[in-house]
């Protein structure tokens, strides 16, 4: 399950054009359903920008269908390093620190491999 929008951090735009928030207090709306945040979007050469409106979900249209302009909070990214204690056959025990990856390894541990992996925020979750 995704985070909801918030417009009080970094955007984008659904198919990854820089985007800005001017506004979220706009008192346009389009057919009745209010449009409060105003955005300021880079198109893809960047010479020049487009200003849109989005409901308070970031969606561009009123009806919340998708569309490439819609406003989505930039992924945040993170590096995490684990230790992996490997032990003959299939298996592996996961670790948060070297220290306790020898403190925790049984007599028969063959390897002890340090990993370091990026991902971002959210991964694998949905």
């Amino acid at each position: 399950m995704s985070k909801p929008f918030d417009p009080t951090k970094p955007v984008q735009t659904r198919d990854g054009r820089p985007a800005r928030i001017i506004c979220t207090d706009s008192k346009f709306d389009c057919n009745g359903v209010p449009q409060p945040i105003v955005a300021e979007i880079q198109e893809n050469n960047g010479s020049k920008v487009t200003i849109t409106t989005h409901n308070e979900t970031g969606h561009l249209w009123p009806d919340c269908r998708p569309s490439g302009n819609d406003l989505v909070n930039i992924p945040v990214k993170h590096t995490g390093t684990i230790w992996i204690n490997f032990h003959p056959g299939p298996y592996g025990y996961v670790f948060n620190s070297k220290q306790l990856a020898d403190e925790c390894a049984g007599g028969d541990r063959i390897a002890c491999k340090q990993v370091t992996i990026e991902f971002t925020e959210g991964e694998g979750l949905e």
